[in-house]
């Protein structure tokens, strides 16, 4: 499970990061193919530890960032359920999480990724800006192979992507690289005041 101190704590500072004029609404997908809980306990029976907590090696704390993020943006008091009030789009795509995980559930990684792509070019709310309100987060240098050709040839173009190294998203057009200052789940802290990603997607000029 998360650590719940940690996570209270951290919510708590970053809800408080910007004043509220600066954050937007923004809804996170949650229904089929970007439910990744199921993938946590494939991950860790295959790693006998709970990727909340896989620090086997220093970096792991960093690719399991976007983990993190995505569960505090679920808490997060701007968020909205319904997409029709929101300004930004959240793609909880777990490209680490799902690669490690492997087979799953009777899924295996590469069918989660198209599925991801399907339900986004076929969603009204991508089609709508063409996915230029819609944020990534991929913390794992090994997140554009894991993602694959398609998903990424669908996103480079007009989402923002939020990372801490993008070398490897050398051809991505709108990349935020957040600082390295401590790695992994300090993420959640750097992302959640929201307003870089709003000046992003053009909510903020």
């Amino acid at each position: 499970p998360m650590d719940a101190p940690f996570a209270a704590a951290t919510l708590a500072n970053t809800s408080a990061a910007a004043p509220p004029s600066v954050i937007p609404n923004f809804y996170i997908y949650t229904d089929e193919p970007f439910e990744w809980r199921d993938l946590l306990t494939c991950y860790k029976e295959r790693f006998g530890v709970d990727a909340w907590e896989d620090e086997r090696m220093w970096e792991l704390a960093q690719n399991t960032g976007a983990l993190w993020l995505h569960e505090a943006l679920l808490r997060h008091p701007r968020r909205v359920t319904r997409p029709d009030e929101a300004d930004i789009f959240f793609v909880p795509v777990d490209a680490y999480v799902s690669f490690k995980a492997g087979a799953c559930k009777g899924s295996e990684h590469r069918a989660r990724m198209d599925a991801a792509r399907l339900k986004l070019a076929r969603s009204h709310w991508w089609s709508r800006k063409g996915g230029a309100d819609h944020v990534f987060i991929a913390p794992w240098w090994g997140a554009k192979a894991a993602w694959g050709k398609e998903l990424w040839a669908l996103a480079k173009d007009a989402a923002v992507l939020v990372t801490f190294d993008e070398g490897f998203a050398h051809d991505w057009k709108k990349v935020r690289r957040a600082g390295r200052k401590r790695a992994g789940r300090q993420l959640v802290a750097f992302t959640l005041s929201l307003s870089f990603v709003a000046h992003k997607c053009g909510v903020i000029h």
